[in-house]
């Protein structure tokens, strides 16, 4: 097996030429991009294949480095006032977590909302939201919108006792597809569970009947990845133009009518079980683009809730509110202070402490198409082991098989999310 050339970098744009197989991967880490004159793809969901830890890797070395970490003034007017919206998952104990990795403590819950009053923030409803941003009452001091995705069980039994102490209103965001059957195993992303671990349709008229819980959509079926290219990787089916291998790639018209299919199904999939049309969208895996953003507002969703870094200021639109994704690994209260005074800051990507890794992708381009997918899950397994969240990518060699008529980037920098 080929050695792959990784080395320690200072710089911030090197020149490379690769293909849509290699954005693919790498974005399958968890690894978002940028690059000059090329549309970003977008990471499906953390992890990506194992590879043979027995096959031998050159020792890469890192840089790691702490970017000019300055606020954007143009968006620092009055942080106190600027929303901070929470991205929650199960809440639940490790041990009894379907994705432990995105799983928070019902105590450590408790110890965030409890921190987050005695720090004089507020917690605040979509109806407040709304009114704000349209002339109305101003949102108040420290404003804190609470969202819980999937649609888990552990939300009506864990937080919503928590909800309910605190008078804490909150969005529940549902997958329709995975709320359908009764009972028994359901799709759930790109595997299945068993349907009690996820809400019932009684359960989630009950949250919302108490006046602290407002349901969202979460798509009817995006949940998941597609085909997005023709080496079959497989990518966020709300961001990603389906690839046929007879068709090739769907279209502008195709994508935004399957886009409004869906869309429009899990509003009227909430309204016929619960009587009201859902106001919000939050995107599968936090991506979106123009075209869902154009789908979602046609269709009556003019709130969109993604993943991105930086502060909700003013000039952020009601459609791409950015939210603090909680994890296992934040603890009780660490990890939430350091969110929020980098929101405050209005840090992104590029203002983070970067632990920094070069890879010459000549190294990995090999004349056996067997043999640079055995290097790239190499190169994926060393870039997770080694903690590393920013990627420089480097091609010399312009005949390099890893080129694709389909991307030819002059500069790509990869940020793990």
């Amino acid at each position: 097996i080929r050695d792959i050339g990784v080395t320690g970098v200072q710089t911030c744009a090197l020149p490379i030429l690769l293909g849509l197989g290699v954005l693919a991967l790498l974005s399958s880490l968890g690894l978002s991009w940028q690059a000059t004159g090329a549309r970003a793809m977008v990471p499906l969901q953390p992890g990506a294949a194992r590879a043979d830890q027995s096959s031998p890797l050159k020792p890469p070395s890192l840089a790691t480095t702490s970017a000019n970490a300055r606020p954007n003034p143009a968006t620092q007017a009055d942080p106190d006032h600027q929303l901070v919206v929470l991205a929650y998952h199960e809440i639940a104990e490790p041990g009894q977590a379907i994705s432990p990795d995105y799983a928070v403590t019902p105590a450590a819950l408790n110890t965030q909302l409890g921190w987050l009053r005695e720090q004089g923030y507020h917690f605040v409803s979509v109806d407040q939201l709304l009114a704000a941003r349209s002339g109305g009452a101003p949102l108040p001091h420290r404003p804190v919108l609470l969202s819980f995705d999937d649609g888990y069980a552990s939300v009506y039994n864990q937080a919503f006792p928590v909800l309910k102490r605190f008078q804490a209103p909150a969005l529940v965001a549902v997958v329709g597809r995975w709320l359908e059957p009764d009972h028994g195993p359901v799709p759930f992303g790109d595997g299945v569970v068993d349907r009690q671990k996820l809400l019932s349709w009684a359960q989630l008229r009950e949250m919302q009947s108490s006046g602290l819980v407002e349901v969202a959509s979460h798509s009817f079926d995006l949940h998941h990845g597609i085909n997005g290219n023709p080496q079959g990787n497989q990518l966020p089916a709300a961001t990603t133009r389906l690839y046929d291998p007879k068709r090739g790639y769907e279209s502008e018209a195709s994508y935004r009518q399957r886009l409004r299919a869906d869309l429009s199904r899990s509003a009227n999939q909430l309204e016929l079980k619960l009587g009201r049309r859902p106001r919000v969208i939050v995107w599968p895996y936090g991506r979106y683009n123009a075209s869902a953003e154009a789908v979602a507002r046609e269709l009556g969703l003019p709130i969109g809730l993604n993943l991105d870094d930086g502060a909700n200021s003013a000039s952020v639109p009601l459609a791409a509110q950015r939210r603090v994704l909680m994890t296992a690994e934040m603890g009780p209260l660490n990890g939430l202070r350091q969110e929020l005074d980098a929101r405050r800051r209005n840090l992104g990507d590029t203002s983070r402490s970067a632990r920094v890794m070069h890879v010459d992708l000549d190294y990995i381009d090999d004349p056996d198409p067997a043999q640079v997918e055995r290097n790239l899950k190499l190169l994926l397994a060393r870039i997770r082991a080694m903690g590393v969240n920013t990627v420089f990518l480097q091609a010399d060699r312009k005949s390099t098989r890893l080129n694709s008529s389909h991307a030819n980037i002059s500069y790509a920098v990869f940020c793990l999310k």
